[in-house]
């Protein structure tokens, strides 16, 4: 229900104009209006006096109807005023306006109170939501960091673990290492590692130097030489056999066997021969090199003589148009007027 305050004017008098006035009738008129409108202010607060919207609407009627009284009984009846009476007043005017008895002053504190507690549970509840929320962030960074000191404590471990595994597999290739070397166990002779002839050598030996071809066919020839001195002997018989050992070994283990000394002469022919081309090659090259190297820095001593004389040719042309005066035959050895 819409109060009555906000469509009904509880102002009955004109408004005065304090600038007509003077000062001091300006004064008591302004404190007369304060009083006023505290009177009013109290009036409208008090439970007690309280009006509905048809009850000032009477009044307001009421009032209208005495004032219309006073100026009827001050003023001679005439026609007009009798046609003016026969038109409807404002007090027979009537608004529909839906009315009903306001709630008492107990009924509206109780409403008061009731929308206060309302508030402070709407308000409360929001606490409520915040601290619940508060409580859940916290929850995920506790979580957050447990999660976290685990793969710390993860990284730590494989790393003291990877460190072990180092150990481990050092332990276990000098484990195999000493496997590897001849072990007597209960009187028994073992062997891990079984050497073919004498050129073999241990694990970890220093690598021999590869020999050249001309070395493996002076070392054939020798061979060859002294197998010949001792053909026919015991002693003859033993070398040949041992080297044919040696050399079905060296073949089983994949390595090549050179001990043929026409195979060695010829291939040492080839690869000598073939280096010989190879330097043939290689020099041509070079000479070809060293030809083109020439050509071009002719060339380039060329261009640059014929730039610096360019160079002077232009500047030349240039002081010749300097002297040049426009009118005159130009640029003479001697005077105009001497006889050249």
């Amino acid at each position: 229900m819409v109060p009555a305050k906000y469509y009904f004017d509880s102002t009955d008098e004109d408004p005065v104009q304090l600038k007509y006035m003077k000062r001091g009738a300006k004064v008591d008129a302004k404190k007369q209006r304060k009083e006023a409108a505290k009177k009013r202010k109290r009036e409208r607060l008090d439970p007690d006096k309280a009006q509905t919207a048809l009850d000032i609407q009477l009044d307001q009627a009421k009032k209208k109807q005495r004032l219309k009284d006073g100026q009827a009984a001050a003023q001679p009846v005439s026609n007009e005023g009798a046609e003016q009476d026969d038109r409807p007043g404002p007090s027979a005017l009537r608004f529909d306006v839906p009315t009903g008895a306001e709630p008492p002053a107990d009924e509206l504190r109780q409403r008061l109170h009731q929308r206060i507690e309302e508030m402070r549970t709407q308000r409360k509840a929001d606490e409520e939501r915040k601290a619940r929320a508060k409580a859940a962030k916290e929850w995920r960074q506790q979580a957050s960091s447990r999660a976290k000191q685990p793969s710390k404590q993860r990284r730590k471990r494989s790393a003291g673990s990877e460190e072990e595994q180092a150990e481990q597999r050092a332990a276990k290739k000098a484990k195999q290492a000493a496997a590897e070397d001849a072990l007597v166990d209960d009187g028994k002779l073992s062997f891990g590692r079984v050497e073919l002839g004498t050129e073999g050598g241990r694990r970890g030996a220093q690598k021999k130097h590869k020999p050249g071809k001309a070395e493996l066919l002076e070392t054939a020839k020798a061979k060859q030489d002294t197998i010949k001195a001792l053909e026919g002997t015991k002693e003859g018989r033993v070398a040949v056999e041992q080297d044919a050992w040696k050399a079905a070994m060296a073949r089983a283990r994949g390595e090549r066997v050179l001990d043929d000394p026409k195979l060695l002469s010829r291939s040492l022919k080839k690869e000598q021969k073939m280096k010989k081309k190879k330097a043939e090659a290689w020099k041509e090259r070079k000479d070809l090199q060293r030809q083109n190297a020439k050509v071009k820095q002719k060339k380039r001593t060329e261009n640059l003589k014929a730039r610096v004389d360019t160079k002077l040719q232009n500047k030349k042309d240039k002081r010749e148009k300097k002297l040049m005066r426009a009118g005159f035959e130009g640029r003479r050895d001697s005077f105009i007027g001497s006889e050249s």
